[in-house]
């Protein structure tokens, strides 16, 4: 059988991310750390007592690991020139800089909605960019990407 040469384009390189962070809420606060595996261990010893199965218990345990799986295991924010990466626990989720219509800064980060004003759909829809260190040259990055307001500007009424 001849050696047929493969007509195939590689993968076109996305480009170098201009920043690039991650987050471990578990190092990052022991003291909120050390409850959340109490309440866990809490939950999983209440479950073998009603049930008297130690497979439940750990099945327990697993369901509330991966609902908090954000809290347990590192998340990697990349920002490139025209979109985010964001790298969690068994997922990729990428967002364009254009489907976003404002920032939100607060104490821990950075929430990108899609909506222009506050609405409820928002936390649904929208993402939080966990920031604790170099908040303001990432903050300064969105900014030339997507028009940012301070979380308390969306809490003050018109006065229309």
């Amino acid at each position: 059988m001849p050696d047929r040469k493969r007509d195939e384009k590689a993968p076109a390189q996305e480009g170098t991310p201009r920043i690039i962070w991650s987050t471990h809420p578990l190092i990052e606060t022991p003291l909120t750390s050390v409850g959340v595996i109490l309440l866990l261990g809490l939950i999983m010893f209440g479950v073998y007592s009603w049930v008297g199965n130690a497979y439940w218990a750990a099945i327990s345990g697993l369901m509330l690991f991966l609902s908090l799986s954000a809290y347990f295991v590192p998340t990697t924010y990349e920002l490139f020139d025209d979109h985010i990466v964001i790298k969690r626990f068994l997922t990729t989720q990428k967002k364009y800089y254009t489907d976003f219509q404002r920032v939100c800064r607060d104490r821990n980060g950075a929430f990108l909605s899609p909506f222009e004003s506050a609405n409820r759909l928002e936390n649904f829809r929208g993402i939080f960019l966990r920031i604790p260190k170099r908040r303001d040259e990432i903050t300064s990055y969105l900014k030339t990407k997507i028009p940012v307001r301070d979380k308390e500007e969306d809490s003050v009424p018109d006065g229309d």
